[in-house]
């Protein structure tokens, strides 16, 4: 998606007789066919307001826009805040009042420079979103806590902190911090990922070893290789080893936080295992299918040109050609069935540049980041970048394990498009 969408960066100046400093702010990413109206209630979304029955009001350099339809005696000359953000221009500033009462004002600053909510966010949301944030935020009423009328003293805080709560996690209830040298003989400092270790997890996931996977996951971040980490703490689960549920929890967790490609369905479908919901995967629309992602990405990322589809057999996870006899010498079974084949269709080498120029972004070295900003750029790119990066094996190494996790996300959110999802280690579709 083209760099279309507005930043907006709201900052909160004062409120109920206050002024706030530093400034409480939210970056707010927005469409420019939406509306004032619709980025009033993201800001105050954003700042945590739950009683959203006041009044507000934009002022810009040469116009006040309020709602019109329920503000009773609206300033003089007023527009309707039905009126679209495409009449903001790059670095404009304008004020956002809410509650005439109490005074929540905002000052907002569209940023210089455009941008894709798909590098901002992961997803394409349907309403202004907030990207960023930063600072404490004043409660609306001034309230501390739930019954507070605003005169009384703090209520004691338990000892421990969580001696109140319910025994639902293991730190809750009637529970004692760890001592210094518990916590010390406890501790597993955390690896670095390196080629080895990956290539392992790889071989415990095609073998659906779970307790493997775990014991990967206890020493190294599961979040950098999540979408081949998830799929093994998915047999994991199945097979009941002891710390996949604490795991697949924080694992589904951290993926909704990163929002890449493919995270939510990964992270419904670690939910949906461990038995707390989910949105997708135990819908009857998404059908389980044996297929291997890395093999499935490979042809769905290929040359577009020339390239002929491929068909994934949705009973067994195969793939075939457009013409399997002329290439293979055979026909697979029910070859030509209705429902039983879904043609694959090259998707192009763009995500995998866009990979390129991300990763890029992470590279410290400036001149070794310039060199490979150049190298991406014109016929054989891909050739190119990889030549460079691999003169330095750690990092080229890295790359692999990151462009591998990104296209396998890409591709698990292009089987749930089409209705489908990986099979869980075991399973079958019925």
């Amino acid at each position: 998606m083209a760099r279309s969408w507005l930043m907006i960066r709201v900052e909160l100046v004062g409120g109920r007789g206050e002024y706030w400093w530093p400034r409480p702010g939210r970056e707010i990413v927005a469409r420019r066919t939406s509306t004032f109206r619709e980025l009033a209630r993201a800001i105050d979304a954003a700042f945590g307001r739950w009683d959203l029955s006041h009044l507000h009001r934009f002022v810009l350099d040469d116009v006040v826009l309020v709602p019109l339809d329920v503000w009773d005696d609206p300033p003089r000359g007023a527009a309707d805040d039905t009126s679209r953000l495409s009449i903001l221009e790059l670095g404009q500033q304008f004020a956002y009042e809410f509650d005439m009462g109490d005074g929540w004002e905002h000052l907002c600053t569209v940023e210089p420079q455009r941008v894709d909510p798909w590098e901002v966010l992961g997803v394409e949301p349907d309403r202004p979103t907030v990207a960023f944030g930063w600072g404490d935020l004043p409660d609306q009423y001034g309230r501390r806590f739930a019954d507070d009328d605003g005169n009384g003293p703090l209520p004691d805080q338990p000892d421990p902190p969580t001696a109140d709560l319910p025994p639902l996690l293991p730190h809750w209830g009637d529970w004692t911090p760890p001592t210094d040298d518990e916590r010390l003989d406890g501790f597993v400092p955390m690896q670095d990922w390196d080629d080895e270790s990956w290539r392992t997890l790889l071989g415990a996931v095609h073998r659906g070893d779970g307790f493997e996977v775990v014991s990967l996951s206890r020493t190294h971040d599961a979040l950098e290789v999540a979408q081949l980490a998830g799929q093994g703490l998915l047999a994991a689960l199945a097979q009941g080893v002891e710390e996949a549920w604490a795991m697949a929890w924080r694992l589904a967790d951290d993926l909704r936080d990163r929002m890449g490609p493919g995270d939510d369905e990964l992270a419904d479908e670690l939910d949906a295992v461990r038995g707390v919901g989910s949105r997708h995967v135990d819908s009857p629309s998404l059908r389980a299918v044996p297929v291997d992602l890395e093999e499935l990405a490979t042809h769905l990322e290929g040359d577009l040109l020339g390239a002929e589809p491929w068909y994934l057999d949705l009973e067994t996870g195969q793939l075939w050609p457009d013409d399997p006899v002329g290439m293979t010498g055979e026909e697979p079974a029910g070859w030509g069935d209705d429902g039983r084949w879904l043609s694959i269709t090259s998707i192009g080498s763009r995500d995998a540049w866009e990979d390129m120029r991300d990763y890029i972004d992470r590279i410290e070295d400036a001149d070794l980041a310039e060199s490979l900003e150049r190298a991406i750029h014109g016929r054989g790119a891909f050739r190119r970048f990889k030549d460079e990066l691999f003169r330095h094996e750690d990092l080229g190494r890295a790359f692999q394990r990151y462009t591998d996790d990104r296209q396998r996300g890409r591709t698990r959110a292009w089987l749930a498009m089409q209705g489908l999802r990986p099979a869980r280690p075991g399973e079958r579709d019925g």
